[in-house]
């Protein structure tokens, strides 16, 4: 009799077990969907960062020409001042 008994217990059991991988197969499906999309924005993040990386580039190469430019045209007109002052 304990067997007629043992054995629908362990049958349930077993079946709960399969329910509860289910429910974890289930489970950890969404989590990795999940995770994907989580790496795919990381890298429209990762690209978009490395566009803004060229452009500051960009802007900090375009400062540093403008500021030689700048100094050339300031040595260009203390030569232009200076020689209108020894004309005067």
């Amino acid at each position: 009799m304990s067997e007629n008994i043992t054995r629908p217990t362990l049958d349930t059991l077993l079946e709960r077990l399969s329910e509860i991988g289910e429910r974890m197969d289930k489970g950890f499906a969404a989590v990795n969907t999940r995770l994907d999309h989580i790496e795919q924005r990381l890298d429209q993040s990762d690209a978009r960062l490395d566009r803004v990386e060229t452009l500051v580039d960009r802007l900090a190469s375009t400062t540093f020409e403008t500021r030689a430019d700048m100094r050339e045209i300031r040595t260009d007109f203390r030569e232009i001042r200076a020689h209108f002052k020894e004309l005067a």
